[in-house]
């Protein structure tokens, strides 16, 4: 882990002697979070259902998982203008990548580990570091190191649990207003082929 953030700082410094001639820095960070296992819940609950969670229960003590949460480490790359106050803080635009993580569906399952091997991810780190500059050549630093809508959608992600504010709002409240307006959206689409096929 140490000879590969020593890599990614080094890479990130490369373009950092490019990016800061239009303005913005990439700073890289690590961050870990947990997510809850959800206990298996049908829609439609019944004996055999009852049955099926307290058997699950009974594993995940029998087997030590210990109602262990899911976990992930990941690695942050955050943008920000070099002039100062123009992006607030909660704004500033992230890209995360998943390093390592133990996870699982449900209660009872066993928690899988999965590593994400360097190489890649210090190819997709590098690869988004040369789109940002191809960006910043042409764009200002407000716009390019600032959150947009469709950033706020990336970070519903899972690689963004992390993230407790979205554009300055609690994710909890973004995460609803993008729900609502999924749903209506959904809604209007089926209203507009039902009149569709009603007029043919």
């Amino acid at each position: 882990m140490h000879n590969f953030m020593k890599k990614a700082t080094a890479l990130v410094a490369s373009y950092n002697e490019k990016l800061a001639q239009n303005g913005i820095r990439a700073e890289l960070s690590r961050r870990y979070f947990e997510t809850k296992v959800e206990e298996y819940s049908p829609t439609n609950p019944s004996l055999i259902d009852y049955a099926i969670c307290r058997r699950a229960r009974k594993r995940e003590k029998k087997n030590g998982y210990n109602f262990r949460d899911n976990s992930f480490y990941c690695i942050v790359l955050g943008l920000s203008p070099l002039e100062k106050g123009i992006v607030p803080r909660e704004y500033i635009r992230e890209y995360s990548f998943i390093l390592r993580s133990t996870e699982r569906l449900y209660i009872g399952d066993a928690p899988k580990e999965n590593s994400r091997a360097h190489d890649k991810i210090l190819a997709k780190i590098e690869n988004r570091l040369r789109k940002i500059l191809k960006r910043s050549q042409c764009e200002p630093p407000e716009r390019v190191c600032r959150d947009t809508v469709w950033d706020a959608l990336r970070y519903m992600g899972r690689n963004y649990t992390y993230k407790s504010k979205v554009l300055g709002r609690l994710r909890a409240e973004v995460e609803i207003i993008f729900t609502v307006l999924f749903t209506v959206l959904v809604f209007a689409a089926f209203l507009a082929v039902h009149f569709f096929i009603n007029t043919i």
